[in-house]
């Protein structure tokens, strides 16, 4: 079970789980340096949910597990961007 913790005060936030599975063709962070590193998380998204906790019932081996937090002014957690990504977790 993956659970979180997440200090934000000022807006109503939801969480996406993304996992990372290099044998499922999701390779995690790929990062590409051009004077700065630009990097793209290459994951699937598992969920978007207000709950602080997530059980993946059938995980693959090599899962890498990132919690995204994300608001917006609607209040919808079908809309609105992630504005922090926590740093990888494995099982």
């Amino acid at each position: 079970m993956l659970t979180w913790t997440d200090s934000t005060r000022r807006a109503r936030t939801f969480y996406r789980v993304y996992r990372s599975s290099p044998s499922r063709g999701f390779s995690e962070m790929v990062c590409e340096p051009r004077g700065v590193d630009r990097c793209d998380l290459r994951a699937e998204t598992l969920l978007t949910t207000r709950e602080r906790r997530y059980v993946d019932e059938h995980p693959p081996a090599d899962a890498i597990y990132r919690i995204g937090v994300a608001a917006n002014w609607l209040d919808e957690t079908d809309r609105g961007d992630v504005f922090v990504i926590s740093p990888p977790a494995a099982p």
